[in-house]
């Protein structure tokens, strides 16, 4: 073989390489996506339950970089008993976006135990989407809880309503 079109094969074999890595990562890992039945079994999530609107729902709280970064984002299903919940030490009015989601949401904003804002049916990207909206607060908050979509509707919920987080 030529000596000037090993260098060439070498990359190339690389290339191929780190692509089947990375294209395989999803799977070595055994990402699952939908939310699991039992929170309390899933690794890098604290646990809570909350009560608004006398309903209770089991929340992940993400605890990691990484989980905050995935959020919600790729999974299919969400019951009415489920979400995920954002605690954060100072009120601050922060943003969230729909990148990467699957499914609608309704998003409660909860500052010391009350809600200071609700953002109902909030769309996911469509298809190929490159800009995202981005939601926010209309004042500050400690608390965002991410939910089905429908569920502020099909619960009532509106500003000024108590909500109670028991971590586990």
């Amino acid at each position: 073989m030529n000596m000037s079109k090993k260098p060439i094969l070498w990359a190339v074999g690389l290339v191929l390489v780190i692509g089947a890595i990375v294209t395989m990562k999803p799977l070595i890992h055994g990402w699952d996506r939908s939310v699991p039945t039992n929170l309390n079994a899933v690794s890098g999530y604290d646990q809570a339950t909350v009560t608004l609107s006398g309903t209770k729902i089991n929340v992940q709280i993400p605890t990691t970089v990484a989980l905050q970064e995935q959020g919600l984002a790729g999974r299919t299903t969400l019951s009415d008993k489920q979400g995920m919940l954002w605690l954060y030490s100072q009120p601050d009015r922060y943003t969230f976006w729909m990148k990467g989601m699957l499914i609608p949401l309704d998003f409660v904003w909860i500052e010391q135990g009350h809600i200071v804002d609700l953002t109902p049916n909030v769309p996911p990207p469509a298809k190929g989407q490159l800009y995202f909206p981005i939601y926010r607060p209309v004042s500050p908050v400690t608390a965002i809880l991410e939910v089905r979509s429908g569920f502020i509707g099909d619960h009532g919920l509106s500003t000024g309503q108590a909500v109670s987080i028991d971590k586990k």
